[in-house]
């Protein structure tokens, strides 16, 4: 979850929601008579059409809440009231209208706020910190480099090629290596400083080969990069990566892998039999009870369950205590369809409860 603008004056919060675990904390945030303003879709015909008929038509609207619902079929939540502010012309302000929320929506939230309702949005946030992700833009004359570190971008080098003509293949080559070993360099050290992926983009072929040289020189390097296109080699091509959802696809890439190395660890151990892994809720709670849990992997359709959304919470909550490592997990990918067989909830220990 991430607070793109605040005005505690008014009580309006403006909020991104990065994460499925984030739409859980967003919904304990929501209370009746709250306005909540988004972009949404809603059918629209012309006085002249019958009933059935008209279009989905985007638009900015402002309700006032009714009663927020969580879909556990879709992970998203559905937040129901009075519109209070709308386009005139769709002639809709004082009607019902549901706002579906998702991963990746962005809305603004105007309430009167409660220090609980502060501590809640805190532990979002804190929950949200993103690891930090180096970005290059890249062509055959420049490489600009930037960080961005929990959604803070920063540029620390900017890195011009030695004119060489491609005529002259031996010149252009020196030229073309030295560059990379440059930025080879720069890499390394923010890999040392705790850089957890690298994306690089940029006009034609020239990031291709880099990423050749790379694998070629330093595969170690070559294994954290991704590579996208972007426009130009500016701070400009920069922020077209990032506009253009490179960075969240590597985080959640990361993060999934994280979840894989957890799944890979309880099915190890499983089979061999051992008694350092439980699953389902009462196991894995007791387990937590008791400080032995490790690493929890939850599936978001467990946490999106009526029936179950409490006992998982409280355990969560117990975990966090304990500081125990956990992950929420979309149902919908591999590591989710695992966790099915499983209850939908695992858990790595530290020593044996039984």
């Amino acid at each position: 979850m991430r607070i793109l603008e605040e005005d505690r004056k008014r009580g309006i919060v403006k909020l991104k929601i990065d994460s499925t675990e984030d739409l859980i904390w967003l919904y304990y945030l929501i209370e009746k008579d709250d306005l909540i303003t988004m972009k949404t879709l809603r059918k629209v015909k012309p006085e002249s059409q019958r009933a059935d008929s008209g279009e989905m038509v985007p638009m900015v609207i402002t309700i006032r809440v009714e009663k927020a619902k969580i879909d556990e079929y879709a992970d998203r939540i559905r937040i129901t009231g009075i519109v209070v502010s709308a386009p005139e012309k769709f002639g809709i302000k004082g009607k019902h209208h549901t706002l579906n929320v998702s991963v990746g929506d962005v809305l603004e939230i105007e309430k009167s706020w409660r220090r609980e309702h502060y501590a809640i949005m805190e532990k979002a946030l804190e929950r949200s910190e993103k690891p930090r992700v180096l970005l290059i833009a890249m062509d055959e004359r420049r490489a600009t480099v930037a960080l961005l570190d929990n959604f803070r971008l920063e540029e620390v080098a900017v890195l011009s090629s030695r004119s060489a003509s491609k005529e002259d293949l031996d010149s252009y080559h020196d030229s073309m290596s030295g560059t990379f070993k440059e930025l080879i360099s720069i890499i390394d050290n923010f890999i040392k400083e705790g850089v957890a992926a690298v994306i690089v983009g940029g006009p034609g072929f020239f990031k291709e080969s880099f990423l050749s040289y790379l694998k070629e020189k330093r595969p170690d390097i070559a294994e954290k990069v991704r590579i996208y296109d972007a426009s130009n080699s500016t701070m400009n091509g920069i922020r077209e990566l990032i506009r253009r959802g490179s960075v969240d696809s590597v985080i959640r890439d990361l993060e999934m892998t994280k979840a894989m190395e957890v799944m890979d660890k309880f099915l190890e151990l499983l089979a061999r039999g051992s008694n350092l892994i439980s699953y389902g809720i009462e196991d894995v709670k007791k387990s937590v009870q008791y400080g032995a849990a490790e690493k929890i992997l939850i599936s978001s359709d467990l946490l999106f369950s009526e029936e179950h959304r409490d006992a998982v919470l409280e355990i969560l909550a117990d975990a966090e205590a304990k500081k125990t490592d956990f992950h929420v997990v979309d149902s919908r990918s591999e590591v989710g369809e695992q966790l099915k067989m499983f209850g939908h909830i695992i858990a790595v220990l530290r020593f044996p409860v039984y």
